[in-house]
């Protein structure tokens, strides 16, 4: 029933998928003004948590860095998504992209390489990767396929693609179910604010017992 049940989200494209990718150079919108908000990304269908700001990298300082009130929703406001949006094979190809950092390099092209966060809502064929390099000139780091003589040089980067899958979001197969859904308000009493679980297995609940967490979906409809 599970497998079933999660196969079939994906087949209605139910799944929302997160990427990161380092890239060469810094890709600009043609239209900057077309960007938009954490929550109309949301509504796009894209795994974006409108209702906090967004994560902090590693030497950005913690979640708790004093931010209250009104600069936390700032933070949040001032998310906006970039959308990548043509056609592949004939099929529409649409992304949902932000620059999470830019950083200097010698080994790239004009010196500069961008961390961004990419949250496809369409699975076409190296949708990703052809939408860096063909709509913003900026292709993935280690690409050979699709990047320029320097992103593809293996011996210049000493590693593979620069792609990284890091979240895939779906609805309990059983959780999200009457039955499931009220042994998740049982636990929710139980467990205090019951916003999210560890998955099974994991006491410590930092997530290490099997990669992934538990948690009520921002409009509240699933788990």
């Amino acid at each position: 029933f599970a497998a079933a049940d999660v196969t079939r989200q994906f087949e209605e494209r139910r799944v929302r998928k997160t990427y990161f990718a380092i890239v060469e150079g810094v890709p600009r919108a043609e239209d900057p003004s077309s960007s938009v908000s954490s929550r109309e990304a949301f509504e796009m269908g894209a795994d974006v948590d409108y209702t906090r700001p967004p994560p902090k990298l590693e030497g950005e300082g913690g979640d708790d860095d004093g931010r209250e009130g009104e600069e936390e929703e700032k933070d949040r406001d001032d998310v906006r998504w970039q959308i990548a949006e043509c056609d592949l094979e004939g099929k529409d190809a649409l992304t949902l992209w932000r620059i999470v950092r830019t950083s200097p390099s010698p080994k790239a092209d004009g010196g500069l390489l961008s961390l961004v966060e990419l949250k496809p809502r369409t699975g076409r064929y190296h949708q990703l990767r052809r939408q860096m390099a063909w709509m913003y000139g900026c292709p993935i780091v280690g690409d050979k396929t699709y990047g320029g003589t320097t992103s593809c040089d293996a011996k210049r980067w000493g590693r593979g693609l620069m792609l990284c899958s890091s979240r895939v979001t779906f609805a309990h197969p059983y959780y999200s179910t009457g039955e499931g859904r009220e042994e998740w308000e049982r636990m929710q009493a139980e467990g205090g604010d019951g916003a999210s679980f560890p998955p099974p297995g994991d006491d410590d609940g930092d997530g290490g017992g099997g990669g992934g967490a538990l948690r009520v979906s921002e409009d509240g409809s699933e788990v």
